[in-house]
């Protein structure tokens, strides 16, 4: 939810990446979001980076739109993390990938316990404060994870660390 992270996003987007956004009230709606896990999937196929995201990284006044559904912060959270993660692991079981970029904790944490990842190995890092990791045991082993603090990093971050996951790096 941060603008260094919506920065990046945005970095990423003019350099290729294209960004799939899932609507903060589709989720908080408790509606279904098979639309934009259906896009992903499409892109992806057809070899394009994708950033799957909520509105919010993009837009900061769906955060405030929130409020309106008379849910806490935490609420909030915990919604968009299932949602995201449910959605991750859909995309990941159902898609040629070269690995997986997280941004956020929440979002890190949600996806590698929807996925049954209980180890990870740290390979190095793609730049300062940004590491490479891989999945250990359960049914992803190998799979490459690249995480970053959701405020950190400078504004090619993304950009960069979707290219480290293609090459391999």
């Amino acid at each position: 939810l941060s603008e260094v992270s919506a920065a990046q996003v945005r970095y990423a987007q003019e350099r290729g990446a294209v960004v799939v956004v899932v609507p903060v009230q589709t989720v908080l709606e408790g509606k279904p979001i098979e639309h934009s896990v259906q896009r992903a999937l499409t892109l992806l196929g057809e070899g394009h980076d994708v950033i799957f995201t909520v509105s919010s990284v993009i837009d900061r006044e769906d955060i405030a739109l929130s409020a309106t559904y008379g849910l806490s912060s935490d609420e909030v959270g915990a919604r968009l993390m299932d949602s995201i993660s449910g959605a991750g692991k859909h995309i990941i079981d159902n898609a040629a990938i070269s690995g997986v970029f997280l941004t956020g904790g929440d979002t890190a944490f949600g996806l590698l316990e929807v996925l049954g990842i209980k180890e990870i190995e740290i390979e190095g890092e793609v730049a300062l404060g940004i590491p490479r990791m891989r999945a250990l045991g359960a049914d992803y082993e190998g799979l490459k994870i690249i995480t970053k603090a959701g405020g950190f990093g400078s504004e090619d971050a993304i950009s960069y660390a979707l290219r480290a996951l293609k090459e391999g790096q």
